[in-house]
């Protein structure tokens, strides 16, 4: 009996020492406010991680209530670049990446770069511009080379052959 007595308060005691941290641990979390900065760079990264796959998964409706005023006729291409690669390849199988992460980098005041990483090693570049005090996706339109510049791998100016 006096063995299920020590028990017994030894029970007590100790749920009422837990309880006691617990509520020590919500207070201590209340008083912890996160960095506005930190706030700011995750919503940034939430915003490229959503955009880019909204891009990957080809739903252009969704990703244009993210990009800002500027950038929707370089999204009207994208759109209609996916739309003729279909028609010109219609067998081609559509292989769906997934995110892996999102990193991003605020440059200026109203500019931020974002590098999105995806599951077979790709990175996709986005850009955001702060608009209307939100951050915004802009998009804009790959120029190729001109003829002073070198071009890279990814673009190539195909060269003149002298027969």
């Amino acid at each position: 009996m006096k063995l299920t007595y020590l028990l017994l308060i030894g029970l007590i005691v100790t749920s009422c020492g837990a309880e006691d941290a617990a509520e020590e641990d919500k207070n201590d979390k209340e008083e912890v406010k996160e960095d506005p900065k930190v706030v700011e760079q995750k919503a940034n990264e939430a915003l490229a991680g959503e955009f880019t796959m909204a891009i990957e998964t080809e739903d252009f409706d969704k990703a244009r209530e993210m990009i800002s005023s500027d950038s929707e006729e370089a999204l009207n291409a994208i759109e209609s670049l996916n739309e003729a690669a279909k028609v010109l390849n219609p067998d081609e199988e559509d292989v769906q990446l997934e995110l892996v992460s999102v990193e991003c980098e605020i440059a200026e005041g109203d500019k931020c770069h974002c590098d999105s990483h995806m599951s077979d090693g790709a990175i996709r570049p986005v850009e955001l511009v702060k608009e209307g005090g939100n951050w915004k996706v802009k998009v804009v339109k790959e120029q190729p080379p001109t003829l002073d510049e070198e071009p890279t791998e990814e673009i190539g100016i195909a060269e003149e052959s002298s027969h």
